[in-house]
């Protein structure tokens, strides 16, 4: 289970045990400083963005506890097992002892069968991948340095070594498998498109058009707008070739 939605859940077992009112959440919250509505704890136990927040955490069990009398704690929230994003998870227990003062202890689904499994990805898609690099290599300054006077094709093979070093280094995001998938395209392939177009792997192109503070919302428009220039130009690339 996701963290926010352990959080959602926690709020939506423990209002219905002790007969709560999401108003009477929200009015106790405030003696903590919260300034929550009924609305915005409705948000939060359906497992809303803000809801695995550490200050939002801390204030609702607070809260809770004051209301019902109980002493609850991080164990009470959540299950055995929490998951942080596709590829890491932790437990309650790990989570109290890194609050503790413990060191960090994150299970990550990342395995060395895994990376092999990338790299032959990689490698059952480089083919297609380099055909796609010189089509662009007089705007990349990371695969092809300006001040490189070399003929073509060793500038090519050059291009070539570099950005297979940069997919072999990379370890594919969810974001990256998702844009991947709507462009019926190999994440493998993305990922370099992303390089040979801009230099940085996608959530930094991303970050940086969108800008640190960005919303969401924003994020998920620029995302997009790159996703449709990477499609255009693998189209584009598809088409030189044939």
């Amino acid at each position: 289970m996701k963290m926010n939605e352990a959080v959602g859940d926690f709020l939506k077992r423990t209002r219905r045990a002790y007969g709560l009112t999401l108003d009477q959440i929200a009015t106790a919250s405030r003696r903590y400083g919260s300034d929550w509505t009924a609305a915005n704890l409705s948000h939060l136990e359906r497992g809303g963005s803000k809801a695995d927040s550490l200050p939002n955490l801390l204030i609702l069990i607070a809260t809770l506890n004051h209301l019902t009398g109980k002493h609850m704690s991080l164990r009470d929230v959540f299950p055995q097992e929490v998951q942080l994003n596709p590829l890491v998870s932790t437990s309650a227990a790990d989570i109290a002892g890194m609050l503790s003062g413990k060191p960090i202890a994150l299970q990550t689904k990342q395995s060395d069968a895994d990376t092999a499994d990338w790299f032959d990805v990689i490698d059952s898609h480089i083919d297609q991948i380099v055909k796609d690099i010189p089509a662009t290599s007089e705007r990349n300054t990371l695969l092809a340095p300006a001040e490189l006077r070399v003929p073509e094709n060793a500038a090519i093979q050059l291009r070539k070594s570099a950005l297979i070093a940069l997919l072999k280094k990379h370890i594919p995001t969810e974001s990256e498998r998702k844009a991947a998938s709507k462009l019926d395209m190999p994440t493998a392939r993305f990922v370099a498109w992303c390089y040979v177009l801009y230099n940085r792997p996608l959530n930094e192109e991303t970050m940086k058009r969108a800008g640190e503070d960005s919303t969401p919302q924003k994020r998920g428009r620029v995302t997009r707008t790159i996703i449709e220039e990477i499609r255009q130009a693998a189209a584009q690339a598809d088409r030189d070739h044939d």
